[in-house]
């Protein structure tokens, strides 16, 4: 079978193609993974050649009849004796003509990859209390971030907690006081919450029993589920006894 034929099965790409024609076949191409990038590159004295290039010294360098023994040697000289860190060079059969060996740059080939920033996104969340001192909490909805659980109402782009309260609540704020922001990492992102402590001017007209929220005494147990910066936050009224008993 022909490298384009195996190409177009379902699931294949170039690497698994060739490796299959490599080691079932002992077909003439190369074999190029990580580990044989690494050894290519250092031979070559050059940190991030371009990848058509590196496939090009690979397949100039295969042996007549020797293909499958020469791409799992050096797969196995990249995984065991020119390894990323700390390449064990006295053992490499190779060192002598190895371009980085020769000028001492080994180890820093191939170069570091730089480190990407972590995506940041950042919220403002609202600690109301109503005059009996019950905090608002919302469900959050089932798919996304915190899905299904219990979460302190957020800020959209824009808005502010007098209009919030007002839109939302039917009341007016009689202070509301900004507090120290928390940071919460997740997997692909890290997450700014910046808190503001909101107290009503008066019973709240709307929503009371209504449907995804709940009024929460701080001072009880909470028994729901929330997310784990709110019960944080829930957590520091309770112990500053800024809340009803």
């Amino acid at each position: 079978m022909c490298l384009q034929a195996l190409l177009r099965l379902p699931g294949v790409g170039p690497y698994t193609a060739r490796a299959l024609l490599s080691f079932v076949d002992n077909a003439p191409v190369a074999v190029v993974d990580t580990n044989v990038r690494r050894v290519l590159r250092r031979l070559a004295g050059a940190s991030n050649p371009a990848p058509a290039a590196l496939r090009g010294a690979a397949a100039g360098l295969l042996p007549d009849g020797q293909a499958y023994a020469w791409n799992q040697a050096m797969m196995d000289l990249g995984a065991t004796v020119c390894v990323r860190s700390r390449p064990r060079c006295g053992h490499c059969p190779v060192s002598a003509r190895c371009e980085a060996r020769i000028a001492g740059v080994q180890a820093a080939i191939p170069a570091a990859r730089p480190r990407r920033e972590r995506p940041r996104r950042a919220v403002r969340m609202l600690l109301v209390s109503d005059p009996e001192q019950r905090v608002l909490l919302e469900k959050r909805p089932a798919r996304g971030i915190w899905g299904g659980l219990y979460s302190l109402p957020e800020l959209g782009h824009g808005e502010d907690p007098d209009g919030w309260c007002a839109r939302h609540l039917g009341v007016r704020v009689s202070a509301y006081t900004p507090l120290q922001p928390l940071e919460h990492a997740f997997t692909h992102f890290d997450l700014s919450i910046r808190p503001v402590r909101i107290r009503l001017a008066g019973p709240p007209r709307a929503p009371m029993d209504a449907d995804g929220w709940l009024w929460y005494n701080p001072a009880h147990e909470i028994e729901v589920g929330v997310a784990s910066p709110v019960a944080f936050l829930l957590g520091t009224l309770r112990s500053t006894g800024d809340c009803a008993q």
